[in-house]
């Protein structure tokens, strides 16, 4: 009897001893988090010091609650940041692509570095026409920095006030009044750097450039293919303004 006792008992511990194994496995064999969420201190050498938590661009604007002070690693940018209340800043002066900067988002820089485009931070129309004229505008360039040249001359080419050009001229946002309308080529760099990387809160229809393709006709870009196509410009597109820093 007291040896079917001993059986029973050693059968039950058993039965103990592998549940606490398979526990142990269970939280051993969890999938680690893509995205730190916490401070990590690293003690081992040479590594000691602390890693902050590390959030790629859509996620670090996804955080609910955030207060001035916050630290995070901005994967997107690779970059240490801290938010000021506001804006989310980097602890170096170097601008990068996707930054709330000069009262937009940055989406070019130079080669130098220190200068490129801004572009605001929602559409300045939903639908509107490129313009209405009886003569070709001749604002045919396209290339990056013509833009607000282009503007310039749409602008003093008619006194119309409810045109893609004139709303951003005349655009007086987050403290600048100095918006264009991007030319071809500018809107194609926003598209890619900014729309392409859930950046902007861009919609998935037409944006008007500043860029004449003839008279009558003017470049417009399709936000939901990626591509380029022309347009009457009494026919109506959105309209995003830009800027220089």
């Amino acid at each position: 009897m007291k040896f079917k006792i001993g059986i029973f008992v050693w059968l039950f511990l058993l039965i103990i001893f592998n549940q606490n194994i398979l526990i142990s496995q269970n939280k051993q064999n969890r999938k680690k988090p893509k995205q730190s969420s916490a401070v990590k201190v690293v003690k081992k050498e040479p590594y000691a010091g602390f890693q902050l938590p590390v959030y790629s661009e859509i996620q670090r604007d996804s955080i609910v609650v955030k207060t001035a002070g916050l630290v995070v690693f901005n994967s997107t940018s690779n970059k240490p940041q801290f938010y000021d209340g506001s804006i989310w800043i980097n602890f170096t002066n170097e601008r990068y692509i996707g930054e709330h900067y000069g009262g937009g988002i940055v989406f070019y820089i130079d080669e130098t570095g220190k200068h490129g485009l801004i572009a605001a931070p929602s559409d300045q129309a939903e639908a509107i026409i490129w313009g209405n004229f009886k003569y070709a505008v001749e604002s045919y360039e396209t290339q990056m920095g013509i833009g607000k040249f282009n503007t310039k001359k749409i602008v003093s080419f008619s006194n119309q006030f409810d045109i893609a050009a004139t709303i951003c001229y005349n655009l007086s946002l987050n403290g600048y009044k100095d918006w264009y309308l991007p030319s071809k080529d500018e809107v194609y760099t926003m598209y890619h750097n900014l729309k392409a990387l859930g950046i902007g809160k861009f919609s998935d229809e037409l944006y008007w450039t500043s860029s004449e393709t003839d008279f009558g006709n003017a470049w417009v870009y399709n936000f939901s293919t990626g591509f380029e196509t022309e347009q009457g410009i009494t026919k109506k597109a959105r309209v995003r303004a830009i800027r220089n820093f």
